[in-house]
């Protein structure tokens, strides 16, 4: 076993320059694969009309990243501070169990209880209340990551702040409303920024709530780009050139929203 060690260790490690090397190239790959379906595939109807029928999913998923990440973005920093600055003892440690809890569920499960359970009871009123139930799940499923994200900002503001604030007699909710949230806000409106990215993208759940919508008599096409994209793919359907200017055109959007959220939040948060 002794002499099996240095060979393992040495594929891992060739193992992860060739995957460092594939990653550096990777998002310069997935463009040019995207401008290349873009180039090549047909249209199924005249460019003019096939952009002009983006504009509806275009409005559609612009809304539910932004609606839905606001929403979730609040609710996760929102409980990160009552979780960490405003209670202690039990409530505390209750408020950051439902985060972590929250983060273990993937999409895939969000988006089907919604379907199974929510949509059946409200989308025959109108499709405002389909967009409601989606709305809900971009929220959910970016509140655990906005939560975690805010944790980590107010642990890394220096401990000083906190004791003068303290020390000049001011209590809980004092500190976080005029010390805590002014001096982590350009972080907090970059957590904001990042829920909104991770909406945008957000189809693995929204699909589900969709095609149950559209087996509901809802027209697919009154929908969000990304969700109307996996369900083009899952019908075994080949990408017309409208398909793909709407993943570059997300694909853009969600590359340029997250730089921007990791220059205010301090780093880089792809993942």
């Amino acid at each position: 076993m002794d002499g099996m060690r240095p060979f393992v260790e040495g594929l891992f490690i060739a193992a992860a320059r060739v995957c460092g090397f594939v990653a550096c190239f990777l998002p310069l790959a997935l463009l040019a694969a995207i401008v290349a379906a873009l180039l090549s595939a047909g249209w199924s109807v005249a460019p003019g009309a096939s952009v002009a029928g983006l504009l509806a999913p275009l409005v559609v998923t612009l809304g539910l990243a932004v609606v839905g990440g606001l929403v979730g973005a609040t609710a996760g920093a929102g409980t990160a501070l009552f979780a960490h600055e405003l209670v202690t003892g039990v409530p505390a440690k209750a408020a950051r169990i439902a985060p972590r809890f929250a983060a273990a569920v993937p999409a895939v499960v969000v988006g089907w209880l919604a379907a199974a359970i929510v949509l059946p009871v409200v989308a025959a009123r109108s499709f405002v209340a389909v967009m409601v139930v989606a709305g809900t799940v971009v929220a959910l499923c970016v509140a655990a990551r906005s939560y975690s994200l805010t944790v980590r900002a107010l642990k890394a503001l220096p401990a000083s702040l906190r004791e003068a604030a303290l020390a000049l007699g001011a209590d809980a909710t004092r500190l976080t409303s005029q010390v805590i949230v002014p001096a982590t806000r350009r972080r907090l409106f970059g957590i904001y920024i990042d829920a909104v990215s991770r909406g945008l993208g957000e189809a693995t759940a929204l699909s589900i709530v969709f095609a149950s919508a559209v087996r509901m008599g809802y027209d697919l096409k009154a929908f969000s780009i990304p969700a109307q994209m996996l369900t083009h793919a899952r019908i075994g359907q080949t990408f017309d050139s409208g398909l793909a200017l709407s993943a570059l055109f997300v694909f853009a959007l969600c590359a340029c929203t997250r730089v921007w959220a990791g220059r205010l939040i301090g780093r880089f948060e792809w993942a």
